[in-house]
Formats: C-alpha cells, structure tokens, sequence
C-alpha cells in the first residue's frame, strides 16, 4: 500500500521524522485490517490517514517537543491525592474538625452515606470543584468538571531521570528530570533503551520537563542515537549503568554519606526532584517488599568497620527488583532523590522521640531509590551466601 502525500507536509509541521509518520500508518493500516478484514485498501487507506492527521494536528497545537533520551532512573508510581483523602477521612474523625471535612478543603470533601439497614457510615472523599480553571497562553480558562461529586480520582505520578536532547536540534547532551503524570505514569518506561517521546518544558529550570496523558506524549519507537559520552557502555546492564552514573556531571555527586550528603540535599531542598548519585557497600538488601511495594536497602560508607554506626536506609521500587539481586557487602552506585524525615530509632523502631524542652524533632536526611547499579568487580552473588549458609549449617 502506497503512502498518503501528505505525510511528508504533516512531518514537517510536526517536526517529525517521517519515517516514523509512516511507521505509525502502517500499524493503523494493520489495526484497522484486523478488524475490517472486508475493507478495501483504499478504505484502510483513507481512514488510517484520518487518525494520523489528528495525531499530527495535535502535535502541532500541543507546547510538547519531541526528545531523543535514554532513561537511567525512575520512581515507582505514588497517588498525589493519597495525602488529601487520608487527611480528610481523619478531619471527620476529631468531632472539631468533622463540620471542616463535610464542608471540603482544597477541592475536595467527606461525603456520608447511611446504610439503612445497619446504621453504619460510608464515607467517601469526593471531588468538589465544579469547574476546572487552568492557565493557556496566558489566558485564564475553565471547563466543567465532569469528576464533580464522584469519588476522588487517584492522580498518578512518576519520576523518571534520563540523558538526551531535543530530536533534530543542535543540543548538547544533558541530565533530564520529568514528571510523568497520570496515564503516562501508569507503565515505568524501558532503561537503557534509546526512545523517542514528546515533553513539557517545566518553569523550574533546564532540564525539567513533564510528560502528560495525551497521545502526543506517548512512548514511542526505539530509536538509534550516536552519543559518543555512552561509547561502549550497554545501558541495559547494571554494568554499564555503573559506569555511565560516575559520568554523571559533578553536582550531582554526592562526596560521602555523612556531612557531604547532608550538605547536598540542604543545598538543593528547595529543588522539587532532588536527585544525585551517591556510592556505598550494601548492609542489608531487603528480600520481600514492604506494605508499599518497595524494597528496602541499606547502604554504609565503602571499607567502613564501625559497628555501632547506624546504616542510611532507602528505599527501592518493585521497577528495580531486578537490579538488586545482590546480597549485602555488594558495592554499588545509585540515584536517590533525597528528602527529609523523622529520625529512626533502630532499637524502639519508632521515630525518635522529640525533645521534651523545645519540640524539636530530629530530622535525617532519607532517599528514594531511582537506580542502583553494582560494581561487577565487588558484588556479592546471591549463590555464594546460599552455600555459606548451607556450610554453616
């Protein structure tokens, strides 16, 4: 079947290669086939290059750019509304603050329903914005919210970091944050892989981007790229990744795990996606996840002997299992996004208790696993823990 003309104008305004154009009429051709397999070629023809003109119109009218990235780290998915349901379910418990929750805060309400027959509460947190106001062009804007009234929608994010640039632009190679939103959070994209997808630049800095629902954000086919900073690194191992993360540029390095990884993260508290690489000797690498569906990981200072000194734990999502199947001793790099939390006492395993004369409460700077990658040469291989078990036993 012989290529619409218009695809090369539509590449063109869209900015898009349009071998891709026509990669993507060839998968709706063979959608559309198998289900109208009495359809014509014209027919198919006709209504596939329908599909890929609102694609490509979309595209243009759309702030998002495509980009040419290999991502090296990301973020299990977390539910920004959690916070707000969980507040608001707990507002309506204290008898002060109930009239507050059925009245709504921030958009949102308890709303009460009696079963008629026990007598017993539901309680659901509805959305209670009529109207959606956002900002476009400068211009202030509102539509009706079709949410109103029905049960708070989980809003779904992930953090994802990569190295790239804008596809057919003369950029150098930089670190890229992004904020995958709602349905684009929803599938953790492929590590190591060259990708092309569309992004938002963000107002926060260079290198921020976000990546929304809509179809012109979405992950697209993999693609070549000839970047001589990854010459002869395979970015899908944790070997190459190993490598490629003590590349990363200098202020993302973190010095050591005590005063240096304090003092980055207070220099950079006001950064919404603190990430930097830090580099250690795993104490204890958690087996099973935890009631979240992470894996926790402990981490101490390479050649460190202290035994009375406490280990910084992260924690890893279910989307880096299979980078740390490793046991403890293994060195390794990783990339965190550091934050600040309640001090643990190991021995109560409560946070620790605040200062009975000021209210101060202990504050530990803590971090979320975006990647780790072991050091081949100084990795301990499950297998060998298993057969000094069974000698000891």
């Amino acid at each position: 079947m012989d290529y619409p003309n218009e695809l090369a104008q539509w590449a063109d305004k869209a900015g898009t290669p349009l071998a891709e154009l026509q990669k993507e009429f060839d998968a709706e051709v063979e959608k559309l086939q198998a289900n109208h397999p009495d359809w014509s070629e014209t027919m198919l023809s006709t209504r596939a290059t329908k599909i890929i003109y609102s694609t490509v119109k979309a595209m243009s009218r759309s702030k998002a750019k495509p980009y040419d990235l290999i991502v090296i780290g990301v973020s299990g998915t977390r539910d920004m509304n959690a916070n707000k349901r969980k507040s608001l379910l707990q507002m309506y418990t204290n008898v002060d603050e109930r009239e507050t929750a059925l009245i709504g805060v921030k958009g949102a309400r308890v709303h009460v329903e009696i079963d008629d027959t026990t007598g017993e509460e539901k309680l659901t947190v509805v959305d209670d914005r009529q109207m959606i106001e956002f900002e476009r062009n400068g211009q202030k804007q509102s539509f009706k919210n079709k949410n109103y009234g029905k049960s708070l929608e989980e809003l779904h994010i992930r953090d994802i970091v990569a190295i790239g640039m804008q596809s057919f632009e003369d950029e150098e190679l930089s670190v890229l944050r992004i904020s995958a939103q709602r349905g684009s959070a929803t599938v953790a994209p492929p590590i190591g892989v060259p990708i092309r997808v569309r992004l938002n630049k963000r107002d926060d800095g260079p290198g921020y981007m976000d990546m929304r629902t809509a179809a012109v954000t979405k992950w697209t086919a993999e693609i070549d790229v000839d970047w001589e900073f990854i010459d002869g690194l395979d970015l899908t191992t944790s070997e190459g990744l190993y490598e490629l993360l003590g590349k990363l540029p200098s202020w993302m390095q973190v010095e050591d795990l005590g005063d240096g990884l304090d003092d980055w993260h207070e220099a950079n508290a006001d950064d919404w996606n603190r990430v930097c690489v830090i580099e250690g000797a795993a104490t204890f690498v958690g087996a099973e996840p935890n009631s979240t569906g992470s894996y926790s990981l402990g981490i101490e200072e390479i050649g460190s002997f202290d035994m009375d000194a406490d280990a910084l734990q992260g924690f890893a999502p279910e989307e880096l299992k299979d980078f740390i199947a490793f046991g403890p001793g293994t060195e390794y790099r990783a990339l965190v996004r550091t934050n600040k939390s309640p001090a643990w006492d190991s021995e109560t395993n409560r946070p620790v208790e605040a200062d009975p004369d000021t209210g101060e409460q202990e504050m530990r700077v803590q971090f979320n696993y975006m990647m780790v990658a072991a050091d081949p040469d100084a990795t301990v291989v499950l297998d060998e823990i298993d057969e000094i078990d069974e000698i000891e036993s």
